[in-house]
């Protein structure tokens, strides 16, 4: 019998494991973050360099130790919104975004998102928008209630350039049905 599609981009235990300590300890190198989640070296630094294959972590900045180079490493928007779905402390998260992006509006409309639904509908909606394998939209319907929804017509309301870019976004859905 074939596995069922999970709700949202599924992550293994260990590199959950991950993202989750970067989204709670800011960007840090291999070595302390296996020290923080006490793995193996060897199985946390193939699931370091698998995460930055998906495009989950990237590399942030250098950390000097002994004449040798250690990279420090951080979320991506992607990392970042699964994070918040995994159920990472969302102030914690935006306060070590600002310090190493700034103050963006795509990552305050992704924080108040996350706020205004319950994680495992904004993990719908994140995904929403992605495309199958063969490039089709991955479009479905999402039970929310009329409190959700109106959380998140607020936080639209809050933010017209994202609104905009989704309605085309929804819009070219539309026209390639």
């Amino acid at each position: 019998m074939p596995k069922a599609e999970p709700k949202y981009d599924y992550l293994p235990k260990h590199q959950r494991k991950i993202v989750l300590c970067l989204a709670q300890a800011g960007p840090m190198v291999i070595r302390a973050t296996n020290t923080k989640i006490q793995g193996e070296y060897t199985s946390t630094n193939r699931a370091f360099h698998e995460l930055e294959a998906k495009g989950l972590i990237k590399r942030v900045s250098v950390m000097e130790y002994k004449k040798r180079e250690f990279h420090k490493f951080w979320l991506t928007d992607g990392g970042l919104a699964l994070a918040i779905i995994h159920k990472a402390n969302i102030e914690i998260l935006r306060e070590h975004t600002e310090k190493l992006y700034g103050t963006q509006m795509k990552y305050n409309f992704l924080f108040d998102m996350a706020k205004a639904l319950p994680s495992d509908k904004l993990g719908e909606l994140l995904t929403m928008f992605k495309t199958t394998k063969e490039g089709n939209p991955k479009l479905k319907a999402i039970p929310i209630t009329n409190i959700e929804s109106q959380a998140v017509y607020n936080v639209l309301m809050k933010y017209p350039e994202i609104r905009k870019v989704i309605k085309a976004k929804l819009k070219g859905f539309v026209e390639a049905l």
